[in-house]
């Protein structure tokens, strides 16, 4: 999978924001692990995942979506209910 530049984002505000892996991963309800990958650029998120890392993170989730970072193609969009 094609690093879109999202990992390093998430990583660098992330950092910015003085949260570790594992802050970040309790306040979202992910494991370090998937983090760890969504920041290498080895997976993608679905928008309900990228929405609680935003909200976490303090920014919008346009501001996540800015640039084109992930494509639009890239999102996994789940029905809602469905957490992800």
């Amino acid at each position: 999978m094609e690093d879109t530049g999202l990992g390093k984002q998430l990583r660098r505000l992330r950092l910015e924001k003085g949260l570790t892996l594992q802050g970040l991963a309790e306040e979202v309800g992910k494991s370090e692990s998937y983090l760890s990958r969504l920041e290498r650029g080895q997976i993608n998120p679905s928008l309900g995942t990228l929405k609680r890392i935003a909200d976490a993170l303090g920014r919008p989730l346009v501001h996540l979506l800015e640039n084109g970072f992930p494509p639009l193609g890239a999102l996994i969009l789940r029905e809602s209910g469905v957490r992800s």
